[in-house]
């Protein structure tokens, strides 16, 4: 802080004429240095808002906040319909709560010269905070409030009470981009690149990544309308809203066309060139889906550490493709801000949004091999996590760089909740793993009756809920559980057992502390449900909806702690065994093939076939039977097959053929790989070919 940047004043700061005078001088350095600023007026509600009419000659400002007292207001519910619009000034409501998430997101919104005016009470504990409530309680004295006021005391700041009000340094400017036909040199230079692929690569894929306020949508744009008269192109993302800028770019005739993916999805028709933005906020299996139906398909996300999905998209869809099938490039300036930006500079330093680089799109990684007694597994209080910031970024720094979703506000539970214990695994006094967990349960009879009917939902018992009120356990809420929420490893440390480490002294606090079982709620993945079959978890229920995120099935596991857990678990894998085709042919109908084959695995049962089943199986493999009378006995049969440990002796496509028909009775041209067959009848011919070869 500048001494020369403070100004003096009485305590009735609006009787006097300077803190007017400061703001003139915040506008007039913000308008030369370019920068963007947070500015924090703290005190009194009346106080607060009776500074806003002095920016009122800024222009219009956008008003964030969920309380009645402004005229024209957004609230924090619908910051999210924003994104690609901007503005001069924008007002955050700290008396709202600290919503973290829209925060970051209200920061995107601030251009260049701009800044975010933020008012709160003097002192936190004095508003009902919503989003520092985990479980039954409020966090009134919020570690990660705390340190975020502390960190802005580097930005403008005026104070009910205080004869000071501070100025950040803008000593240093901001450089802005410079335009040449409505574009910067790189977003020309990526142009010229999105032209080449297009026209000479045989790479089926762009993949276009870049930080908020990049240029990357209005890259897509003039990229649209150069090639509209070339090719079909089809515009898709999970929002309109999400292609504003985009659309914005083409001309009125464009030939241009925006549909949304589900409806692309349904049409299932051939597309020249698809360009799908935003693609890490799409569930992957609808990205897969998507991916089929462009001959040449631009995938465009926003990375960094707003929305939390951008670098999951590269850790999860991006690295299970193979390298040659797309070409990555990035916008790296700011475009509706300059180069050193006091306010991007300062959201990742506080926020650690380049504490980890994104993993998963060529990662050169070299594997480093562990002994067992070379990591060290520890708890850490989150006190101790709290007040050691290096250690704090190195932990979330690991989550982002290892997990599909990881926000801003995981980073406030993560300081905050005392309800979720930290586990870490250490080597070389570097933080290679952790675990968390989140203690559930616990409720008495009458609360446990009540959550089982859906009649309560209590935050933050998520597993809990789950098998009481979804897999019908009526008292399950009433036992103590400890719930991961998540594991993440170091990507060079991977596969050598750190994770059952962790998972392992998550066993011994069950022990320890009387809780009565471990467990897990996550969307099936087939490329990592072995990891929970191994370390002894068992399958106990298959949720009726998919993650919103992944798109995928959602599973609880469960380790028994005590005698009463096995009994549950027994009763619940048999309900499992005895409902799973019923469950295959209705909400499990539109899984992917290998997590079938994953879930079947995972449960590890065995279907006992009479005689009538073994007689109709043959008669069905040598042509005497139909396939609708034969399907019930052929889904035991194909059950049995793939519940295997080793993997049955057939070709990838035949075991594909068997899931997608017999265990999910999809229709022909719902197949995978429906352009192998002319018709029926030689689609059943394979079928019984296959299932002959197996019963033999």
């Amino acid at each position: 802080m500048n001494p020369q940047n403070s100004i003096n004043s009485s305590e009735n700061l609006l009787q006097t004429d300077r803190v007017f005078e400061f703001y003139a001088k915040l506008e007039e350095s913000l308008e030369c240095s370019r920068q963007r600023v947070i500015l924090h007026i703290q005190g009194e509600r009346a106080f607060c808002l009776e500074h806003l009419p002095a920016f009122k000659q800024w222009g219009q400002p956008l008003i964030i906040s969920n309380q009645t007292d402004f005229a024209q207001n957004i609230p924090f519910s619908k910051v999210e319909t924003l994104l690609g619009t901007e503005c001069d000034y924008l007002i955050y409501d700290l008396f709202s709560g600290f919503n973290i998430d829209v925060f970051c997101l209200c920061c995107g919104l601030v251009k260049a010269g701009g800044m975010l005016i933020m008012i709160s009470p003097e002192n936190m504990r004095d508003i009902d905070d919503p989003y520092g409530v985990w479980q039954t309680h409020r966090t009134f004295d919020s570690r990660f409030t705390g340190y975020v006021l502390e960190q802005l005391k580097t930005m403008g700041s005026v104070r009910q009470g205080s004869a000071e009000i501070n100025m950040p340094d803008f000593s240093q400017l901001a450089v802005l981009a410079t335009f040449k036909n409505h574009k910067t040199d790189e977003q020309t230079v990526m142009l010229e690149d999105m032209h080449a692929w297009f026209n000479q690569s045989a790479q089926p894929v762009f993949l276009l990544t870049a930080h908020r306020g990049r240029g990357k949508s209005t890259v897509l744009g003039f990229f649209a309308q150069e090639i509209q008269h070339e090719t079909n192109i089809i515009v898709t993302a999970a929002s309109r809203n999400q292609v504003t800028i985009l659309l914005k770019q083409l001309n009125e005739n464009a030939c241009v066309q925006f549909l949304a993916p589900d409806e692309l999805i349904r049409r299932n028709e051939p597309i020249d060139c698809l360009i799908i933005d935003e693609a890490a906020m799409l569930p992957l299996s609808m990205l897969d889906q998507l991916m089929c139906l462009g001959k040449k398909t631009v995938l465009a996300t926003t990375t960094g550490g707003y929305e939390g999905t951008g670098q999951g998209f590269l850790l999860k869809f991006i690295a299970a493709m193979d390298k040659k099938l797309y070409m990555h490039r990035q916008l790296l300036a700011p475009v509706r801000w300059g180069l050193n930006d006091k306010l991007e500079e300062w959201m990742n330093r506080v926020l650690f949004f380049s504490s980890a680089e994104p993993i998963g799109v060529a990662s050169n990684l070299t594997k480093e091999a562990l002994a067992k007694d070379e990591v060290k597994i520890l708890g850490i209080s989150k006190q101790k996590l709290s007040s050691d910031i290096g250690l704090l970024k190195s932990v979330y720094g690991l989550l982002v760089s290892a997990h599909y979703r990881t926000r801003p506000s995981d980073l406030r539970q993560l300081m905050d909740d005392d309800n979720q214990r930290v586990i870490l695994a250490i080597h070389d006094q570097q933080v290679i793993g952790v675990l968390l967990l989140n203690q559930e349960g616990g409720f008495d009879q009458e609360l446990s009756q009540d959550i089982s009917l859906g009649k309560r939902r209590p935050k933050g018992h998520l597993l809990s809920q789950m098998i009481a009120a979804q897999a019908g356990v009526k008292n399950f809420a009433t036992y103590r559980g400890l719930r991961i929420q998540r594991v993440a490893v170091m990507e060079q440390y991977r596969l050598q057992g750190i994770g059952r480490q962790l998972i392992d002294e998550a066993r011994e606090l069950i022990n320890a502390n009387e809780y009565d079982y471990l467990g897990s709620s996550f969307a099936l993945d087939h490329t990592l449900s072995h990891f929970w079959k191994e370390i002894d978890f068992k399958l106990v229920h298959v949720a009726s909806g998919k993650g919103k995120s992944s798109g995928r099935q959602t599973v609880a596991v469960l380790f028994a702690g005590r005698p009463e857990i096995i009994e549950i678990i027994k009763v619940l894998q048999q309900k499992m065994k005895d409902y799973l085709t019923v469950w295959l042919l209705s909400y499990c109908n539109s899984m992917c093939w290998q997590d079938v084959q994953a879930l079947i695995q995972m449960m590890n049962v065995r279907y006992t076939l009479s005689q009538q089943d073994e007689d109709e199986i043959t008669a069905f493999a040598t042509g005497y039977r139909g396939f609708e009378l034969t399907q019930a006995s052929l889904q035991k049969f194909i059950l049995n097959q793939l519940h295997k440990d080793q993997p049955i002796n057939l070709a990838e496509v035949d075991i594909t053929l068997l899931i997608e028909k017999i265990l999910l009775n999809r229709s022909s041209h719902q197949l995978s790989h429906a352009n192998r067959y002319s018709g029926r009848k030689e689609l059943l011919q394979q079928l019984r070919l296959i299932i002959k070869s197996l019963n033999e």
